[in-house]
């Protein structure tokens, strides 16, 4: 029954987000053409957005088993809306590659039954996530309890809370806390990946399915990947969320429509609510795609200004609900003085020396095939290289902005630095690479259609 519960939880997310970009389609915020791949991609990243903005709102108004209920009459009137559009065109579930789904199918499954007899494994899943989750699953008081006990500082009280709601909200249904709920959920983080790089790498390529489902599997099946999978951490769907977040930016199309910016920030600000590391990356991406609308609305000077009003106001209104569990959370930190320790050795000369010491505990790890050198290097040795049309993916000025800001991170951090890299490093590259290796192949593909080339940038060497 447990096992039920929580496949039906996590349709759920499916089906709001199914019945999101439905929304999104009839008001033209959507690429004309979508594969099958990114339609299961998009649909579970924008029901766990739903999701997550009402269970954030039932937190801060202490009515989460409300908003839990409020999540399924939504998930209800999704599947109506998503039945009647699309009764009489059942044929299409027929189309497409069925070899490679019921592979998928067969493997996700597999995964799921094994993960029901197992227990998380990981320190961090057990000391940090499962233990907010469980706050979170025994009511809106204990959760806040939790956030004033100083005993718990470990843990991290700091970190964002989508992750643990996410894990509460599905095991509700339940009555009692079932462990490997987050493990399958984590699992379906690793899975929606999966299917998202080989849409990419499907459109934005001219490769076939099988070398593409190759080169998916090369990246996946890297150790550290096996690993993390379903260990029922937060860096997979970090991950997952980055590489939303620049796919958004390759469906961009018109640049000076600010609809199209919806997807890439939207994605980002769910980043922002799962770990501390997309906070950055949202700043980055908002000032991105701020100087690609601003730029373009100045070159253009045929726009109306009435009209580059409305259309700011309408996009804003939208993100401003989108950033409401951001929002929320940041005032709940606020008032319970939970402080982050990451600027607590702002220290000039600490940091100098430090320097030294980053590169030495990090170069070895790069290069370390066992878990992720083989495709690492290779990937930043090709992005490196020049093209004879000099066109760099805008996804890269992404990849770059956040890695250096992981690096500041270690220089300023209170903890010991070759401690610190040896527990984080591998996950904080987990956040980046598949984002990394879809670019490598975009850049190098021989396909040199309008939607590749939207998403970049031209450097001009005037």
């Amino acid at each position: 029954m447990e096992l039920l519960l929580t496949m039906l939880g996590l349709a759920k997310y499916f089906v709001i987000g199914a019945s999101i970009l439905m929304l999104l389609e009839q008001n033209h915020m959507l690429p004309s053409k979508i594969s099958a791949a990114f339609v299961v991609f998009f649909a579970f990243l924008y029901g766990i957005i739903a999701t997550s903005i009402l269970l954030h709102i039932g937190l801060a108004t202490n009515l989460l088993p409300l908003m839990h209920v409020l999540t399924w009459a939504l998930a209800l009137v999704g599947l109506i809306q998503l039945a009647t559009k699309y009764r009489n065109s059942t044929h299409l579930l027929l189309q497409g590659d069925w070899r490679a789904r019921s592979a998928f199918i067969l493997g996700y499954t597999w995964q799921v039954i094994l993960l029901t007899f197992q227990p998380v494994m990981a320190n961090d899943a057990r000391a940090i996530w499962l233990l907010k989750a469980k706050a979170l699953f025994s009511g809106t008081i204990p959760f806040f309890t939790y956030l004033q006990n100083k005993t718990f500082a470990y843990s991290h009280q700091d970190y964002p809370i989508t992750i643990p709601l996410l894990y509460a909200d599905i095991i509700r249904p339940m009555g009692h806390f079932w462990e490997p709920a987050s493990g399958i959920l984590s699992w379906t983080f690793f899975a929606v990946l999966i299917i998202g790089l080989y849409g990419a790498i499907r459109q934005f390529t001219r490769l076939n399915k099988t070398l593409a489902l190759l080169l998916t599997c090369a990246i996946f099946f890297t150790p550290e990947y096996m690993r993390q999978g379903w260990a029922g951490l937060a860096d997979v769907p970090l991950s997952l969320f980055f590489f939303g977040s620049v796919l958004g930016l390759q469906f961009i199309s018109d640049r000076s429509c600010i609809q199209e910016y919806i997807i890439p920030i939207s994605t980002a600000i769910l980043g922002a609510t799962v770990k501390n590391e997309g906070q950055s990356f949202l700043l980055f991406t908002i000032l991105l795609c701020a100087w690609l609308y601003s730029t373009t609305i100045i070159k253009a000077k045929t726009i109306a200004r009435t009209d580059i009003v409305k259309q700011i106001l309408s996009v804003g209104t939208l993100m401003l609900v989108t950033l409401l569990p951001l929002a929320i959370w940041k005032i709940i930190t606020w008032q319970y003085a939970i402080a982050n320790d990451v600027t607590s050795a702002l220290n000039f000369h600490l940091v100098v020396s430090r320097i030294p010491v980053l590169f030495s505990e990090i170069l070895p790890r790069v290069f370390d095939g066992y878990r992720f050198g083989i495709l690492l290097v290779p990937a930043m040795l090709l992005l490196s290289l020049p093209r004879n049309q000099q066109v760099y993916p805008l996804g890269t000025v992404l990849v770059l902005t956040q890695a250096l800001t992981y690096l500041a991170v270690y220089l300023f951090t209170p903890y010991d630095l070759a401690w610190h890299i040896s527990t984080s490093f591998s996950r904080l590259v987990l956040h980046l690479l598949p984002v990394l290796f879809l670019l490598t192949l975009v850049r190098f593909s021989n396909q040199e259609s309008s939607n590749c080339l939207i998403g970049h940038a031209k450097i001009n060497h005037a």
